[in-house]
């Protein structure tokens, strides 16, 4: 049971390292008006739409942020749970081997 647990933790932390370098380039001008950025930044990280909500405090920048990190971390932790179980598949020969 420790190895799942391991792909889901690893892989979440990827999602949220994603993240943080997301809106860190977000932070640069010439990028932001980059319509690829754009569509790479809303596919790296889906509940970057959030930010749409315009929080107006530091405490709702928080919110938003804490949401985000945390859906993040649990979508990049599927999709790695989903890859081990492939691999597992995979390596094992198959369902009906």
């Amino acid at each position: 049971m420790a190895r799942p647990v391991k792909w889901l933790f690893v892989s979440g932390l990827v999602g949220v390292l994603t993240a943080v370098v997301v809106y860190a380039l977000g932070a640069i001008p010439a990028l932001r008006i980059n319509i690829l950025f754009n569509y790479l930044s809303l596919a790296l990280v889906p509940a970057s739409i959030l930010g749409l909500a315009n929080p107006l405090t530091l405490r709702d920048n928080l919110l938003i942020i804490g949401i985000v990190l945390c859906i993040n971390f649990l979508l990049y932790g599927i999709l790695g749970l989903i890859v081990y179980g492939a691999l597992l598949l995979f390596r094992a020969g198959g369902p009906g081997m």
